[in-house]
């Protein structure tokens, strides 16, 4: 699964940059409507990290990338039997982090084209898109599903909210307290 959805937002990513490109590198800066009042297309090109922010960091961010491709699959192998939403995310980031990657060595800039019209947000690409759901669901996925293992529920008791016998566990003889 995990490959399916990394290989579907390299793909995507890069056949709408490179459509946005042959079709509207002429109209560079120029809105074309996609969704009236929602979503347009307005071709940028962006030589810096996420939004525009960083400008000419080329070299530090292909080193950064290339460290964050490790950690990413380490723990996309080493939880490989995790839960989806830990690896579904991983697979949404890694995904993305891909897409501008290429394009960042390949071409030196990213290609941005889609816009919000609703609100004012910068212009971004599939593969930024990717990257934020996937950083968003991480979040959600440790504030609300992540449990620590072996982690001792309320008061003295067990995980499983029994409590332990005196001494148990404790590496005392049966009978006597470790305390």
């Amino acid at each position: 699964m995990e490959a399916i959805v990394i290989a579907a937002i390299i793909v995507s990513d890069l056949l709408l940059k490179a459509y946005a490109e042959d079709n509207l590198d002429n109209l560079v800066g120029r809105t074309v409507p996609l969704i009236s009042g929602l979503l347009s297309m307005t071709y940028v090109q962006n030589r810096g990290a996420a939004f525009g922010i960083f400008q000419g960091g080329r070299p530090f961010f292909i080193v950064i990338t290339i460290i964050a491709f490790f950690i990413f699959f380490f723990l996309l192998y080493k939880k490989r039997d995790g839960h989806f939403l830990f690896r579904f995310s991983l697979s949404l980031i890694i995904g993305g982090t891909a897409g501008n990657f290429a394009d960042r060595v390949k071409l030196g800039y990213m290609r941005d084209m889609l816009n919000f019209d609703f609100i004012e947000f910068p212009v971004f690409n599939i593969a930024d898109a990717a990257l934020t759901v996937g950083a968003t669901l991480i979040c959600i996925y440790f504030l609300f599903v992540y449990k620590e293992p072996g982690r001792i529920g309320a008061g003295d008791g067990l995980a499983d909210g029994s409590a332990k016998a005196d001494g148990e566990g404790d590496g005392a003889a049966p009978g006597e307290s470790g305390k």
